[in-house]
């Protein structure tokens, strides 16, 4: 390398660096920032007593305290007042106990009655919730209680009842019931349908009476349609016709669904700190997150430059929580972007995109698989911009003509690119547009 070819590959190295490190949107962030604090703080203080069961290892339990539980219980199963479902928290919290404790406790006569309590509570109830919660009890005492053949049997009987009556009951509408715990149903049944305790129509039905009995958004559709086409990758399931169909069938039911939301910047901006300020957001969220803000952008160019720095947000937070490192929440953002972008945009708007993909190309997860297709389009909208309509000058153009002459010269995969001509688009700028691609023409 001479030295005038390492001067101008330092040059424009500079210029992509000083893109990717750029501060412009340094404001955007620390209010972001702010708004994902505050609502992470909401959120410790709306935490349910259901969700609090699932950090049952910081929870410090006696024997004592397990028998004051099972024992209170006990006096309240035949009573509607089991609904209030306080109890039976506290004996999913006990099902949670490691095993060897679960064994000893085992041993008091009192838990021989709990599981046939449980089974009383489950006939007596009208909702899905009760069922899916106490089957979930069972499902821990099974896994943990092997051993105890006295009446591991009738454990095992108790549960296959509940199945039966999943499959079988209709269930009462409920308003009440969260829709995170709803998600984890549909995870239940799909195991279930894996472990053949439930078929492939269980789970059509048992998803559809879900939808029916319980207060939901988009997200159920997704975590539905997402558990199908899991389904359907399995050897076993994928001849299902009415699998098939009725992954169509939902699709179809989400797309309706889009049609007719009218979300606001606002909206979508709450929407998304609530997506990210969650410690297990799951990839169904951020698919609702990047369908709003693909619908949003579609609305007006005001709306897409909003979309766009939200996206940049997006991209800055996943450098500290790697959210990206999840190939399908990657795959659906950049195909999302690559969606949203069209010729029609104005050149403001073209610069953004074009920062956005910059970015992109020096992230190591898009990167690794989306190298080309990102360069390819970021081609493809300075292509766009080259027209009779626009003036062009080095902010809004020739500075990232010299960024993509940088980008081949330092991926030898890129180099057999004719971008010169494929820039100029016809028009009589050839030879200012050459000027700019110098390291290219040195590889050539």
């Amino acid at each position: 390398m001479n030295t005038e070819e390492k001067t101008l590959s330092n040059l424009k190295h500079f210029m992509v660096y000083n893109t990717i490190n750029s501060t412009d949107n340094k404001k955007l962030y620390n209010k972001m920032d702010e708004l994902l604090i505050r609502k992470r703080f909401s959120n410790i203080g709306e935490l349910s007593y259901f969700e609090n069961v699932f950090r049952i290892d910081m929870l410090l339990i006696t024997d004592k305290d397990t028998l004051n539980i099972v024992s209170d219980f006990l006096k309240v199963y035949k009573n509607k007042n089991i609904f209030s479902k306080r109890e039976l928290y506290e004996i999913f919290k006990i099902s949670n106990l490691e095993e060897g404790k679960l064994e000893k406790l085992f041993n008091d006569a009192k838990f021989l009655k709990l599981y046939k309590g449980l089974e009383v509570v489950s006939r007596e109830t009208l909702f899905i919730s009760f069922d899916f919660l106490i089957l979930r009890i069972f499902d821990n005492f099974i896994r943990k209680l092997s051993g105890k053949e006295s009446f591991f049997d009738d454990i095992v009987r108790i549960k296959e009842n509940i199945i039966k009556k999943i499959q079988s009951f209709e269930y009462k509408y409920d308003d009440k019931e969260k829709e995170t715990n709803s998600l984890c149903w549909i995870d239940r049944i799909l195991s279930g349908v894996i472990d053949r305790e439930f078929s492939v129509d269980d789970f059509i039905d048992i998803c559809n009476k879900i939808i029916l009995t319980t207060t939901h958004t988009i997200y159920i559709y997704w975590k539905i349609l997402n558990s199908a086409g899991y389904l359907l990758l399995q050897r076993e399931f994928s001849a299902s016709m009415k699998l098939r169909a009725y992954k169509t069938h939902i699709n179809k039911i989400i797309e309706r669904k889009y049609t007719l939301l009218n979300i606001s910047k606002d909206e979508l901006n709450n929407l998304a700190i609530s997506t990210l300020a969650k410690d297990f957001p799951i990839k169904e969220d951020f698919y609702y997150l990047f369908d709003c803000i693909s619908i949003l952008s579609k609305k007006s160019q005001e709306n897409k430059e909003f979309c766009l720095d939200l996206c940049d947000y997006i991209l800055y937070y996943d450098t500290r929580y790697n959210i990206f490192s999840y190939r399908f929440i990657r795959k659906y953002f950049i195909e999302m972007l690559f969606d949203i972008t069209n010729q029609f945009d104005n050149i403001s708007i073209k610069n953004k995109e074009i920062l956005l993909l910059i970015k992109l190309f020096h992230t190591d997860q898009f990167y690794s698989f989306y190298k080309k297709d990102i360069f390819n389009h970021i081609a493809t909208i300075l292509k766009n911009m080259n027209n009779k309509t626009n003036k062009l000058t080095q902010s809004n153009f020739y500075k990232y003509c010299d960024m993509l002459d940088y980008l081949m010269y330092a991926n030898s995969d890129l180099a057999n690119i004719d971008i010169i001509d494929y820039l100029c688009n016809n028009n009589d700028n050839t030879k200012k547009i050459s000027k700019h691609f110098q390291l290219q023409k040195i590889l050539t």
